[in-house]
């Protein structure tokens, strides 16, 4: 059949192809001016949609807008980049809100299989690549750690948690062997990046794929579930993870003291005047604080305390309307708990890979719901 491409699709395609954009960049040009190219990314991706999709745009946008441009005035110097990074995080939230918007990415990834299969590959060439010839595993956490390109694992296993879901949402339409193979090679990167976070989220996605079959495709899926975590434990691939769980208890918190850190974050908020406390004491203040308080400059590991030092009681509002009404619409219980996982163990809007596949996560998980509820029509005729 031949493919007349719609330049309406580009912004369908510019985030379909993000993990491929990200991993070559990193791959070749490293952390350097790294935020620049993921804000342009962002930038062009959020234009193209606004442009060729006027319905996006909506009193709330324009407010966040609004909003944006009073912190670019008052607080930037306070967050730098990060500020742009949130408002951007919010504006592309919004995007991956509207139905309309996510029918015509449904469509867009549905009738192009080819291209599925060209990022999948071209990821996971780019991904052997930097393991093989570059620095892309290291020591850490008493084990060793894939990295990939990536100065975080976190990075690499959040991409690897979108692209599971994407093979995953492919595997419904048919080649069912060749999307699983996809998907077990994405697992086994997500367990060696030791990233306990995006394994918990990875196994609600698993756990929400599995649910969405009859009985019988249930039990060939357990079976070939079975005989790829033997080859895993052949492998000793589970080795890696349970040595960092092992490691990070024997240190007195199995969390890497998340716990700790967030609470610490939190004296940054509430030594704030007033008006930080409304409108954020600013992200730099947040690392400055945690170097005084815990010794190290780092963010609290944790969206809802990360957002609500950083941008105040405002930012925070602002955060969590927009990601509830994300999650609103079919299989918003499992994606919430799989996002919940990721925002509030580690964090989520910081991690540029996770947020351009918030519209993938969107459209599997309402895709898995409606599957179950088809099986459960099916069964109750019989």
């Amino acid at each position: 059949m031949n493919y007349k491409f719609n330049y309406k699709e580009l912004p369908f395609l510019l985030m379909v192809f993000y993990p491929v954009a990200d991993i070559t960049y990193n791959t070749f040009v490293s952390e350097l001016h790294l935020t620049t190219f993921n804000s342009i990314y962002f930038t062009l991706l959020i234009v193209l949609s606004f442009a060729f999709y006027k319905y996006l745009i909506n009193k709330m946008v324009l407010a966040c807008l609004v909003l944006f441009a009073l912190y670019l005035l008052s607080e930037y110097s306070k967050s730098g980049s990060v500020t742009i990074q949130f408002f951007l995080f919010l504006l592309t939230v919004s995007i991956f809100s509207s139905k309309e918007y996510l029918n015509k990415l449904k469509k867009y990834i549905d009738k192009n299989n080819i291209l599925i299969i060209i990022i999948s590959i071209t990821y996971i060439l780019f991904l052997l690549y930097s393991i093989f010839f570059k620095d892309g595993i290291k020591t850490g956490w008493n084990t060793r750690v894939v990295y990939g390109p990536f100065e975080l694992p976190h990075t690499l296993a959040y991409e690897l948690l979108v692209l599971l879901m994407l093979v995953l949402y492919k595997c419904k339409q048919g080649k069912k062997i060749m999307w699983i193979l996809f998907a077990a090679v994405f697992e086994m990167f997500i367990l060696l990046t030791c990233v306990r976070s995006a394994l918990l989220a990875s196994a609600v996605i698993l756990f929400s794929f599995f649910w969405s079959y009859n009985f019988t495709t249930k039990v060939y899926l357990t079976i070939i579930a079975g005989i790829l975590i033997g080859v895993f434990m052949y492998y000793r691939v589970f080795d890696y993870v349970i040595e960092k769980s092992l490691y990070a208890t024997g240190n007195g918190s199995i969390t890497n003291g998340r716990d700790l850190i967030a609470s610490k974050s939190l004296i940054t908020f509430f030594e704030a005047t007033d008006i930080e406390k409304l409108f954020g004491s600013g992200y730099n203040n947040l690392l400055n604080d945690n170097l005084r308080l815990l010794g190290l400059q780092i963010q609290a590991h944790n969206d809802l305390v990360t957002v609500l030092v950083s941008f105040g009681i405002v930012g925070l509002a602002a955060y969590l309307y927009y990601l509830i009404s994300y999650f609103k619409g079919k299989g918003w219980l499992l994606l919430a708990l799989a996002m919940f996982i990721l925002f509030y163990f580690n964090g989520l809007f910081l991690y540029w890979t996770m947020v351009m596949g918030l519209g993938i996560a969107r459209i599997f998980f309402e895709m898995t719901e409606r599957s179950v509820k088809k099986e459960l029509r099916g069964a109750n005729k019989q």
